[in-house]
């Protein structure tokens, strides 16, 4: 940042927030801004390099399969903690797409707000990979009341869109309660839907959570997950056959 840059820092933030909200869903893009912003360019490029190896490399894949599977995770987390609100959403044909923004971006496409964003920051570089996953649940999770309430024709708009005055902390409250109910194996144990071996979301903590102040993180390892791509997979049509047997078996056990 130059210093006529900082001439006038509250129009500085307004741009900010601004373009952080009409920034295109790149995904990337928008969390390399925000680094940018908050730790100027010199620290900003070392520190997303290490975002990306570390905990959205999923998400740098050729293949979307890694990435639609954390989604469907979520929808099961949701299905654990709220069985009554995961069957009025399969009802209302609501997929778990509508969170795909908030997890590629880490919410910084989704919070008009900049302090918001930088705070779950804050939250998802001190938690395991999965912490997106479990702060997009929480969301939901926090929004049943609004949810069940809704016309079954605009639930899906209703849950893509974040009201910007939500509580971030209690949001984060909701998240790391979740994280602590449920770790990453037992989620995926439990739900069926299990990620390759070389998803960020198996190998954060050997790769990243054992880490002590200073040491230097493997990054020829992560780039040689990068490497080995996961084989793309029909992934679109697997989760529409296998939402629509769910939906199927949960409508009948009502009607039973």
């Amino acid at each position: 940042m130059f210093e006529k840059d900082l001439a006038d820092p509250v129009q500085i933030t307004k741009d900010v927030e601004r373009s952080l909200y009409y920034y295109p869903q790149d995904g990337f893009h928008d969390i390399c801004t925000c680094f940018l912003l908050v730790l100027g360019k010199k620290a900003a490029i070392p520190a997303a390099e290490n975002v990306a190896l570390f905990f959205i490399r999923d998400a740098m894949l050729d293949s979307f399969d890694p990435v639609s599977k954390q989604l469907r995770l979520m929808s099961s987390l949701i299905e654990y903690e709220d069985p009554e609100l995961s069957l009025f959403l399969e009802k209302a044909n609501v997929m778990p797409y509508y969170a795909l923004s908030w997890i590629l971006t880490w919410f910084s496409h989704d919070f008009e707000n900049y302090e918001k964003v930088v705070r779950l920051f804050d939250l998802f570089i001190a938690s395991p990979a999965i912490m997106p996953v479990f702060t997009a649940s929480a969301i939901t999770l926090l929004r049943r009341d609004e949810i069940l309430a809704a016309e079954t024709d605009i639930v899906h708009s209703l849950v893509t869109r974040i009201p910007q005055n939500t509580d971030i902390e209690k949001i984060i409250h909701k998240a790391v309660q979740l994280e602590k109910s449920y770790s990453s194996l037992q989620l995926q144990k439990r739900s069926g839907i299990w990620l390759h071996d070389e998803s960020v979301i198996n190998t954060w903590e050997k790769d990243w959570g054992t880490l002590e102040w200073g040491d230097v993180p493997d990054q020829l390892q992560a780039n040689q997950y990068l490497s080995h791509q996961v084989k793309k997979e029909e992934w679109e049509d697997e989760m529409l056959e296998e939402w629509s047997k769910k939906r199927r078996g949960s409508i009948e056990d009502q009607d039973d």
